[in-house]
């Protein structure tokens, strides 16, 4: 087949691709379409007939290129999508009676087969069939895609998800205040309480409603006005939420599959950043699994959430730099340097306030540095970028105009009151802030970032599975990591994530707290997840556990990591179903 379509013509072969793209669009469109939704629809479908066709073209015309193995994975994705969206339509219609059954059935086999491929994965694993990178980011994408399917088809799950949601959906229909009937009916779902109530119905209560809205998303074509206020610096943490609705609609997917994708998306974007964090580290490899892993983590990257893309874009920032470090033989170039603080730029673009975290790079020795790159410039370009993320914050409080208040602290909340009570009584704040994080860095408060899972609560054993956090982040060390971790870099790394504690309890002070008040308020636990991977790569030094270290083989320590990282998962997780079979 290639030596007979390599022997045509390449003008005649175009032509033939253009053309059957328009033919596979117009058919695809009239064959499954809303009148209603046309314009979407018309240029997702465009877009992904397109890639299709090209990436034809490239797996049979052109040479072996990076390309290719991008187009690869991502030509099965879409193929696999526009395949599952045949066989459900027609599963729907001949097999079940209604979308509150299909929906069951969806959850319990995605659920099935993600757990069953970890099982695979793990024994691929044991057998060393498959690398380390590649199994903990799998790992990751299975059991977030359990979390994010286990989830209803509702808001309040998570952590402040409706106002992720509202503006996700906002840029994914070009920044326009118009939402649809079944966005209405989502954004004033009232759930919070209802679903920790697992015994009152809870089943009649979510799958009815999925089938409401699925049926409003048919059949209700009036659009709301709902406005929806976004800072353009958090833009890009929504864009693959944004990106994944658009197609979705586009595809004239079920409002609840819909819903799915536009929080799925988080998952598969967050193991991926985690892959190529993981490729540039020798060790430090089980901090970022466990981090990954916290029951807390994976709710808030199977929702609707920017918390991962800070995490997720953090941790490969500064897994490249510490990569390079423990590399003898590679220096800090101009290029490394650059990409590194554009991806801090990225990642701290919705939550500037962790500006300190890029500053972890000023100690370096002056042998890494490239011999192009001046120590002068190499710190210019890191205090320049640390300033850049830090007017983002600063710029919009004072130029607001309000304060910067976060309503949900009250009426009593004035930013602006607030920071002239911290310049006139600096002595009584800093009492209120120590006091405050004392009980912030605690063992006791470490299951609100490790084990809370909002409207599930907080799953069992928090402290005994952190205590394992800590023993990791001691074991997970190598020999590369001696000149590293030495007493000045501890320190100051430790210190600038201790500094980045103090901005954001400050914050919350300032935009959350009442006036002069004697504590702090509206500070929560996952605020802390963005600098523990900075505070467990320095945890320990390998000189110290460096004999304990060789009698474990790593193997065996990434097995053990790995089944209990699941199954307390899984134990977090499992009581979701509740609503689905009571």
């Amino acid at each position: 087949m290639r030596n007979l379509l390599n022997t045509i013509n390449k003008k005649t072969i175009m032509c033939v691709e253009i053309i059957v793209a328009i033919i596979i669009t117009i058919a695809w469109i009239l064959v499954y379409h809303d009148p209603y939704y046309i314009t979407e629809m018309c240029i997702a479908r465009i877009i992904i007939v397109s890639f299709l066709i090209i990436s034809f073209h490239y797996l049979y015309f052109v040479k072996k290129t990076p390309v290719r193995k991008i187009i690869k994975p991502l030509l099965l994705f879409f193929i696999g999508i526009i395949t599952y969206n045949l066989v459900a339509y027609c599963f729907i219609t001949y097999h079940l009676s209604s979308i509150e059954e299909y929906s069951t059935f969806l959850r319990f086999t995605i659920f099935s087969l993600c757990l069953s491929t970890l099982i695979i994965l793990l024994y691929c694993f044991i057998k060393q069939q498959i690398d380390v990178n590649k199994y903990i980011a799998l790992t990751i994408l299975l059991m977030g895609s359990i979390f994010s399917v286990s989830y209803p088809t509702a808001i309040n799950v998570s952590w402040d998800d409706i106002t992720h949601y509202e503006r996700a959906l906002h840029i994914s229909h070009a920044f326009s205040d118009s939402i649809t009937q079944a966005d209405y009916e989502i954004l004033n779902f009232e759930n919070k309480s209802a679903v920790r109530e697992v015994a009152t119905r809870p089943k009649e209560l979510y799958l009815a409603f999925e089938e409401k809205v699925n049926n409003l998303y048919m059949t209700e074509h009036d659009y709301i006005s709902r406005s929806v206020d976004i800072l353009p610096n958090a833009v890009p943490s929504y864009l693959p939420s944004a990106i994944a609705l658009f197609f979705s609609r586009g595809l004239s997917l079920p409002y609840s599959i819909t819903f799915f994708l536009g929080k799925w998306i988080n998952v598969l974007f967050y193991s991926l950043i985690i892959y190529l964090a993981l490729k540039k580290l020798k060790s430090g490899k089980l901090i970022i699994f466990m981090i990954s892993m916290f029951p807390t983590t994976l709710t808030l990257a199977s929702n609707y959430s920017y918390d991962t893309w800070g995490i997720g874009l953090s941790i490969l920032a500064f897994s490249w730099y510490i990569g390079i470090l423990q590399d003898k033989t590679k220096k800090i170039t101009i290029k490394d340097l650059i990409s590194i603080c554009l991806i801090y730029i990225l990642a701290f673009s919705a939550k500037p306030i962790y500006f300190c975290l890029v500053l972890v790079m000023l100690f370096v020795k002056k042998e890494k540095l490239d011999s192009k790159l001046s120590r002068k410039t190499y710190i210019t370009i890191i205090l320049a970028t640390c300033l850049i993320i830090a007017m983002t914050f600063i710029l919009p409080f004072f130029i607001s105009g309000v304060g910067g208040n976060d309503m949900r602290g009250g009426a009593t909340v004035n930013s602006f009151e607030q920071v002239s009570y911290i310049f006139s009584h600096p002595l009584k704040y800093t009492k209120v802030l120590l006091k405050f994080l004392s009980t912030y860095w605690s063992l006791y408060w470490t299951f609100d970032y490790t084990a809370n899972m909002l409207f599930l609560g907080i799953v069992p054993f928090a402290t005994v599975y952190f205590i394992f956090f800590v023993i990791i982040t001691i074991l997970d060390k190598s020999k590369e990591d001696v000149s590293i971790t030495n007493a000045i870099n501890r320190i100051w790394t430790i210190f600038m994530a201790f500094m980045g504690s103090v901005f954001v309890a400050t914050c919350m002070y300032i935009a959350y707290t009442p006036v002069a008040s004697n504590t702090i308020t509206g500070c929560q636990g996952r605020y802390l997840t963005p600098l523990l991977f900075f505070i467990g790569y320095y945890i320990s030094d390998y000189r110290m556990i460096a004999p304990l270290r060789k009698k474990i083989n790593t193997s065996f320590l990434i097995t053990v990591t790995s089944i209990i990282l699941i199954l307390y998962a899984l134990l977090g997780i499992t009581p979701i179903y509740l609503i689905y079979i009571s």
